[in-house]
């Protein structure tokens, strides 16, 4: 396992997790999916103590996670503890989702 630590845009939140979920192999229910966005609301990565939303993915590969909302701005703050299999394409949409604003995903 493997730590990754970093921000996204707040607008990207919802892109991040299906990317993740999808990266580590794991079938994300859209009650989970509504879960994460809301504890991502209530957290707040400045606060003393900080109030993070952890959340974990069960999938081919693990994926630990914590969220923290920068309050007053559009980021988010994430920590990732991964499987080493899959750190450089994590770190990759990451890197995308600090980097530009996607749109709503797809989902079938």
């Amino acid at each position: 396992m493997r730590t990754v630590e970093n921000w996204i845009w707040r607008a990207n939140l919802r892109s991040f997790v299906d990317v993740l979920a999808w990266l580590s192999g794991y079938e994300l229910s859209e009650g989970e999916r509504e879960a994460i966005y809301l504890g991502a609301e209530e957290s707040d990565s400045d606060a003393n103590p900080p109030r993070w939303y952890n959340y974990e993915f069960s999938g081919r590969h693990k994926v630990k996670f914590q969220i923290g909302h920068d309050k007053g701005t559009e980021v988010v703050q994430v920590r990732l503890q991964l499987s080493n299999t899959i750190v450089e394409k994590v770190e990759v949409a990451v890197d995308l989702m600090n980097q530009y604003t996607f749109g709503k995903a797809a989902h079938s």
